[in-house]
């Protein structure tokens, strides 16, 4: 621990190849450097874009490789990924694995709890296989999307708006994805109480533990919670206040959008 009794990292599982064979579970820690009254947060890490998932509650896959290297963040629903000599974790909203398995046998993936997952995909590695086709309208889903933006005279607002889950991916339907630059792990701890200040770039913000407040120049508030998608827009202008929930500290992704 620091001197502000922040943590000093964060716990990532990783799915690993092992040689010609069904795949590993494996642990890294990733270190938060910049540590200030507002929080910490990991350095930035490359990435080329993020899409969200919806796979249906019947979904089962056995070994198999990804596309791709890839995070993989669970919003809502369960799932278990088994690896190599029947090891295998569940996985629910809030957890995350980077997928680091593009050879040997792979792993089996299937949604466990009964109920329908939702999962945003940072996409970190070239791609090995090709895109996702795209759906006809009918056979579309959306999902809500909330996000901040200045107005004309400077105000911050929320706007409600959705996804559109448009593409056939393995997991199910996907969004579209949006161009990254990267991503990276964020703290905040239960006392927060940050001002009025404007997103650092349009972002993503995806909780992992606990939740936030957000309020805007026209004093609406909105709680984001674990599983909520966020998007900070308001990169000028008066900008949001951001609060911790029941005093509660939390762990995020914010990814940081290309344009």
């Amino acid at each position: 621990m620091n001197d502000l009794n922040y943590p000093d990292s964060i716990t990532l599982v990783q799915i690993v190849s092992d040689g010609d064979g069904p795949s590993l579970f494996k642990e890294t820690e990733i270190p938060f450097h910049n540590i200030h009254a507002h929080g910490a947060e990991t350095e930035v890490f490359p990435a080329k874009e993020v899409a969200f998932v919806w796979t249906p509650a019947d979904f089962a896959k056995g070994f198999h490789t990804a596309s791709r290297r890839r995070l993989i963040l669970v919003l809502d629903g369960q799932m278990e990924i088994e690896v190599g000599q029947g090891d295998h974790k569940v996985f629910g909203t809030g957890d995350m694995i980077d997928i680091l398995d593009t050879t040997g046998e792979g792993h089996k993936t299937r949604v466990v709890g009964g109920l329908d997952m939702h999962t945003a995909l940072i996409e970190i590695g070239e791609k090995i296989r090709p895109d996702w086709t795209l759906l006809e309208d009918a056979q579309q889903r959306t999902g809500p999307l909330t996000r901040t933006m200045a107005g004309r005279d400077g105000a911050s607002h929320f706007v409600d708006d959705t996804l559109s889950y448009c593409y056939n991916a393995p997991l199910g339907k996907a969004t579209a994805a949006l161009p990254l630059v990267g991503y990276q792990f964020v703290f905040k701890p239960g006392s927060l109480d940050h001002g009025f200040h404007n997103a650092p770039q349009k972002q993503f913000v995806l909780n992992l533990t606990s939740g936030m407040q957000v309020e805007t120049s026209d004093a609406r508030t909105r709680d984001i919670h674990p599983g909520d998608i966020f998007l900070g827009g308001d990169t000028t202008g008066q900008g949001h206040k951001t609060r911790a929930m029941n005093a509660k500290p939390r762990l995020s992704i914010f990814a940081h959008l290309a344009k």
